[in-house]
């Protein structure tokens, strides 16, 4: 089941909140100057005013009144961040306790506080400036002096797209009815992506710096760095696909084709990685994955553990393939056609972990599911080559056989030891084809004896509720 399996629960719970966040508002990065920056409430005037009436003629919309603004202490975004989005993370992360929400907010609002610059924020609808983070994050991007001004011109004007939306579109109002991780990432890439659509058109009007522009999309977006490449990749696929996704709509309807996306936004992102799929949809319909497992659940071993379930879509898994070390161009072709996806985690926490997860995925096409099957298989040597190559540590492969399971074209079964520095971590899995559906189980320490019948039940349980909805 690759080194998904054990995917990191930290990063499933921070693309989560990514997402929530990006609902709700930009993660604007200040920039490196060569003088000490000055933003104040005259300045932000200025810009907007300046900014009003191109956004205006660019989107065919009015504001219909004046937007308010405020500049503001990094406490104050804190606040409001932690309050906006704690009830859409709460709502997404079924199972999760309530500390361990807390935790999170509190341990990602502090870090994303101290690096914003803008933030408009549709529960207040209002668009808060944060003037002591431009100095703070002096070291985050290179942005000369000359093209400063520039820069910060640019974030204004996507804020302004932003408040300009909400007041015809509603924005607090859509996010309050998303349901999944799906529609949530979805939403998030048609919001961000006008934003950024828009604030690019007034850049190359203005015959602004091209290294402005840039760095207001990287910016705003947050690609600042590879230390998280799945939270990279997800910034990358919600702002700048996000922004493409628009400019095909707006190539194909006009303007109006924006009005008409936020009547009815795309629930699938990959809709936001292949527009056709949103402007034209293929007959093809996914598979309920969160029901299959939900179907199974009540024959899972998961008594006293802390569930979660979550949607897996094309944004996300590409995430999750470019974090385990898959290229970009491998992972983009195959999370755009991963028409639906759902992953299960059951946890203990104890010395050593309890872990069962539970994954579908279903794809266009069985090649496209082959494929994603090999990279597992590659995975899996390459982690245990890195494993090895620790001090102190053993990878051992205890058993890895194909099963022949009914209904699945193809199985493997894989039981392997980590040993490092005498903690020995065992991991039992399952994972198989059924036409285009990939369907798999592991536990992680979850008993003492874990046979392959363990792990071929559930797998084999799905390919039945698979065959329930055909």
């Amino acid at each position: 089941m690759m080194e998904i399996r054990t995917i990191k629960l930290h990063i499933i719970r921070q693309i989560l909140f990514i997402a929530v966040l990006f609902a709700f508002g930009d993660i604007c990065f200040a920039a490196a100057v060569e003088r000490t920056p000055n933003i104040d409430k005259k300045t932000v005037k200025g810009m907007i005013k300046k900014a009003v009436p191109m956004i205006e003629e660019i989107t065919g919309r009015d504001f219909k009144k004046k937007v308010k603004f405020k500049l503001v202490e990094r406490k104050i975004i804190r606040e409001t961040i932690a309050s906006s989005t704690t009830p859409l993370y709460k709502k997404l992360m079924k199972g999760e306790n309530d500390d361990a929400i807390e935790r999170q907010i509190e341990n990602i609002v502090v870090s994303n506080s101290q690096s914003m610059l803008g933030l408009y924020d549709p529960t207040k609808r209002k668009f808060f400036v944060i003037p002591e983070n431009v100095e703070y994050m002096i070291k985050m991007l290179g942005i000369a002096e000359k093209d400063f001004d520039d820069f910060v011109f640019l974030i204004v004007t996507h804020e302004l797209v932003h408040a300009l939306d909400d007041q015809y579109f509603d924005l607090n109002g859509k996010i309050e009815s998303l349901e999944d991780v799906e529609a949530v990432l979805s939403f998030a890439a048609l919001r961000e992506g006008h934003a950024v659509y828009v604030t690019d058109k007034i850049a190359e009007r203005l015959n602004l710096s091209a290294t402005a522009e840039e760095m207001s999309v990287k910016s705003a977006a947050g690609i600042i760095g590879g230390e998280n490449r799945a939270q990279m990749q997800l910034f990358h696929n919600i702002y700048v696909r996000g922004a493409e996704f628009v400019k095909k709509i707006v190539e194909k309807k006009g303007v109006i084709g924006i009005s008409e996306a936020f009547a009815s936004p795309p629930m699938y992102t990959s809709q936001i990685m292949d527009p056709v799929e949103y402007l034209s949809p293929s007959i093809i319909t996914g598979l309920n994955c969160t029901m299959m497992i939900e179907n199974i659940k009540p024959a899972l071993p998961i008594e006293g553990m802390q569930t979660q379930s979550i949607s897996l879509g094309a944004t996300t898994l590409s995430a999750l393939l470019i974090s385990q070390g898959i290229g970009e161009g491998d992972a983009h072709a195959i999370a755009r056609d991963c028409v639906s996806g759902a992953l299960f985690v059951a946890t203990r926490q104890t010395l050593k972990p309890k872990i069962l997860m539970v994954m579908v995925l279903d794809f266009k096409s069985r090649e496209i599911a082959e494929k994603f099957l090999g990279i597992s298989m590659k995975t899996d040597k390459s982690s245990e080559a890195q494993f090895n190559a620790k001090l102190n540590s053993t990878y051992k492969v205890v058993k890895e056989a194909a099963m022949e399971l009914k209904g699945f074209d193809t199985t493997r079964y894989r039981h392997v030891e980590k040993a490092s520095n005498g903690v020995v971590t065992t991991e039992v899995s399952a994972e198989g084809l059924v036409e285009n559906v990939y369907l798999a189980a592991a536990f992680v320490n979850m008993q003492e004896k874990i046979a392959e019948e363990d792990v071929s039940e559930i797998i084999s349980a799905l390919c039945q509720e698979r065959m329930k909805m055909l």
